[in-house]
């Protein structure tokens, strides 16, 4: 999922088996990001607004303030579009003042009870630092409801794993929380994943195909084949094939396949056909194919409309998407994604209060 939101998709890696002297790219687009961008911006375009006693509102300000707490719904809610959960640690700074901050996904998780509330019976974070290219210790940290627990290694596959140390939390309850994109905990993109390898593969062929057009092989009928020398490949004082680095046979020179190869890697193939009952009809023409750029666009298309419906995100390059439609249309049109994305707002909203009501209970007890 990452990968993707990088742009570092599947079409990089894929084995096309293409000849050396044929076009072979592979486009990775950047519908990933796209998505996540745009639900990020869609559930917190708009800072959430906090309403009730003033001295309340007062508190939940500062901490906000002190914090930065919109940007860091923004780092909640991209990990929640990637991975589709996200964490958070509650933790006190040395001047002793609460602060939040964002965990990594991939190095977090919480273990729950098997009752039906699901209580969190503590957290986990684990993580390395690379101190230099051969210098890595790996890091863990246990929080429960009152303590926390630090482990280290000095090898980076977390073997040889020991204690170190227990602190005191000064939480009254596990202080990683956890949030869910959906009940699935699925990505918003985590669906279509085929479809935007789909996609790139379209484009790939696509950019395959003009790079080779550009690039068609001269075919020249009418001379003989020039390659006479035997063997046609290399061998070694022991009668055994000599192979290049990609474990091909080499090529004696002036053999059949050597001058084949160098054709081929000039765009140039010369044809004999000298045997014609009726004599040499020389010829020369360009080797291309027809490319059905309609067809190919439809395809696109599909799957663009595809992408976008099934992750419930509009195109904005559709005319249509602001020009037409009043701002009530919009929103009545997009309403269905709030649904299905949970509101982010009211879970970031209530988490705000819990945590609002956490600092007056430690102010007061001060």
């Amino acid at each position: 999922m990452k990968r993707y939101y990088l742009a570092d998709n599947n079409i990089k890696y894929r084995e096309t088996g293409r000849d050396i002297n044929r076009a072979d790219n592979r486009i990775a687009s950047d519908w990933a990001k796209y998505i996540t961008v745009f639900m990020q911006g869609y559930i917190l375009g708009n800072p959430i607004a906090y309403t009730g006693d003033d001295g309340l509102v007062e508190k939940i300000e500062q901490f906000n303030q002190e914090n930065s707490t919109d940007y860091h719904d923004g780092l909640i809610e991209t990990d929640l579009s990637i991975y589709g959960r996200a964490y958070e640690l509650l933790y006190s700074d040395e001047q002793s003042q609460e602060r939040i901050v964002k965990l990594d996904p991939e190095g977090t998780f919480i273990v729950y009870d098997d009752t039906i509330a699901r209580n969190s019976l503590f957290g986990v974070r684990f993580y390395q630092i690379k101190y230099s290219p051969t210098s890595v210790s790996s890091f863990v940290e246990v929080y429960t409801a009152d303590e926390i627990y630090y482990f280290s290694s000095e090898v980076n596959d977390f073997t040889g794993i020991k204690f170190d140390r227990v602190e005191t939390s000064p939480f009254q309850g596990v202080p990683i929380n956890e949030y869910k994109n959906n009940e699935e905990r699925l990505g918003d993109y985590e669906s279509v994943l085929d479809g935007i390898d789909a996609y790139d593969l379209s484009q790939s062929e696509l950019a395959n195909f003009q790079q080779d057009m550009n690039d068609a092989y001269l075919v020249i009928t009418g001379n003989p084949m020039t390659g006479t020398s035997e063997p046609e490949y290399q061998t070694d004082e022991n009668g055994e094939l000599v192979l290049d680095e990609y474990s091909n046979p080499i090529a004696v020179d002036n053999s059949e396949t050597d001058v084949v190869q160098k054709m081929l890697k000039a765009r140039l193939l010369i044809l004999d056909n000298n045997n014609d009952p009726e004599g040499p009809n020389p010829s020369a023409e360009y080797l291309t194919k027809t490319y059905d750029s309609t067809g190919a666009e439809s395809y696109k298309k599909c799957l663009v409309d595809d992408i976008l419906r099934f992750t419930f995100t509009p195109d904005t390059n559709d005319q249509n998407f602001a020009g037409t439609q009043s701002g009530e249309a919009m929103k009545y049109n997009s309403s269905s994604r709030l649904t299905c994305h949970r509101t982010m707002k009211n879970v970031l909203h209530n988490l705000k209060h819990c945590m609002a009501s956490l600092v007056t209970k430690l102010c007061s007890s001060c």
